[in-house]
């Protein structure tokens, strides 16, 4: 299929502007995730890239580098130009006037470091900003209750703003996008589930708390923090392309509506899906606090089905804002049922089953359209339409080897590829979810990471022995 294309845009240098057009873009390439490669996760938050080739003349790579990038894009059945995305360069190779660039979006200057802000009177690190953020909403509160996640999300944003100003004299170079839960399904935990005696209930908004006390929010980088409450949320965090401001994702929303895409728009060869399909089969939040650790777990009821299934685990540990409410809600055993509660939400933003009287407008219909299948699959798509991380799709294949009749798939899009005039490469990891796999994926910093905590919870055994 020819894909009729064109592209547009600038780069935004800090004393000129460069218009991009087809006259002078060569290639341009970008690639957005939710998932690390070959995973399906939670907490993703993953800088979404582009590669742009271009002739620019009388611009020095000097100049290019760090320049603000936006990229449209619009095919000949589009009324008007598609937003790829806002990047910024952080590479540029330069033969004569034709220039190599690589791009990252917004959620790469969440790496910024909270050392940066010069006005502090003291080091310190990003969780003790953070608390003292919380300290104030709650005195400043009414009702004192602590911040929503959103709430968390935002101030978060402000914070890095800070940093990054006094990094690089730029001010509000981010901003944060609360997620639409009104076009959307609500987020996993947007309302804490309790059981009251009759059936699970949304009974108030979901508010974390920051918790310093073991360590785990010592970080200094804001993009760690974002991923811990996207965790919670059982979505991920991602640039909006339209808007560049950060937001929060969520698997299987309504609002991009089903993709779908038949045998005539798949590249010959490319296309791969999986025999099976993923399910959550566990949830496991442990929060530890000075009185105790307070654990909660929601699994799967019914036998496995090993066969037609691959199952994962989500653990949420180590995450300052899961023990930050331990700490504030979870005051002895008999109310551990407030845990379960942050398990329960991942585990309802997962399978949005439709067994449980809420009492919110409309979720009943909101719930049914956001259920999704994860069936890990990849091709490359020569068609003129749009894809969205998160977004449902359901692909018409047919093997070429197979004369049966076309079967239907249903997915979720966790990868997206696009390629000026070549269409997209779109995948749903999850093939590394098999035992084997999941055992070799580990990296040598994960392994560091794990025996460094247990070396830390044997410490505190031997010190509160001794004591």
């Amino acid at each position: 299929m020819i894909i009729n294309e064109t592209i547009s845009g600038r780069i935004e240098c800090r004393n000129k502007t460069y218009e991009l057009s087809n006259n002078n873009v060569i290639s341009a390439s970008g690639k957005r995730l939710a998932c690390k490669e070959g995973a399906f996760e939670i907490g993703g938050m993953y800088a979404a890239t582009i590669t742009l080739t271009c002739r620019l003349k009388g611009a020095s790579s000097f100049a290019v580098r760090g320049a603000k990038m936006v990229i449209f894009s619009q095919y000949d059945n589009e009324d008007a130009p598609y937003c790829i995305g806002t990047f910024w360069a952080v590479n540029v190779r330069r033969t004569g006037d034709i220039f190599t660039i690589d791009g990252q979006d917004a959620v790469g200057w969440t790496d910024v470091s909270s050392y940066n802000d010069i006005a502090q009177n003291g080091i310190q690190s990003l969780g003790t900003y953070l608390r003292n953020y919380e300290q104030y909403y709650v005195s400043t509160n009414p009702n004192g209750d602590r911040p929503i996640v959103m709430e968390w999300f935002r101030d978060l944003t402000g914070l890095c703003n800070q940093f990054l100003a006094a990094q690089t004299g730029i001010s509000n170079m981010l901003s944060w996008q609360n997620y639409d839960s009104e076009n959307n399904i609500y987020f996993g935990n947007e309302h804490l589930w309790r059981d009251d005696g009759d059936g699970w209930h949304p009974k108030s908004m979901f508010r974390p708390s920051v918790y310093l006390e073991n360590g785990g929010a010592d970080s200094d980088c804001p993009r760690d923090f974002f991923s811990y409450l996207a965790e919670l949320t059982g979505g991920f965090v991602c640039t909006d392309p339209e808007t560049g401001s950060l937001t929060l994702g969520q698997f299987g929303m309504i609002k991009p509506g089903t993709a779908e895409i038949g045998m005539k728009e798949i590249e010959k060869d490319s296309c791969e899906i999986a025999d099976y399909t993923i399910s959550l089969y566990f949830v496991y939040a442990y929060g530890e606090t000075k009185t105790g650790r307070w654990a909660s777990g929601w699994t799967y009821t019914t036998s496995p089905d090993y066969e037609n299934h691959v199952y994962i685990h989500w653990d949420l540990e180590s995450n300052p804002f899961v023990d930050g409410y331990a700490a504030a809600y979870v005051i002895d055993s008999s109310s551990n049922d407030k845990m379960t509660s942050v398990s329960r939400g991942i585990w309802e933003a997962f399978y949005h089953r439709n067994t449980i009287a809420n009492g919110v407008p409309g979720i009943e219909e909101l719930r049914e359209k956001s259920k999704f299948t994860v069936r890990p699959f990849r091709c490359r798509v020569h068609a003129q339409k749009r894809f969205e991380l998160g977004q449902q799709i359901r692909i018409n294949y047919q093997d070429i080897a197979d004369s049966s009749a076309v079967r239907v798939y249903n997915s979720i899009i966790t990868s997206i590829q696009w390629t000026f005039q070549g269409g997209h490469t779109i995948a749903c990891g999850g093939e590394d979810s098999r035992v084997m796999a999941d055992c070799l994926r580990a990296s040598k910093g994960d392994k560091a990471l794990k025996e460094t905590r247990n070396r830390c919870a044997a410490l505190e055994r031997k010190i509160a022995d001794l004591s």
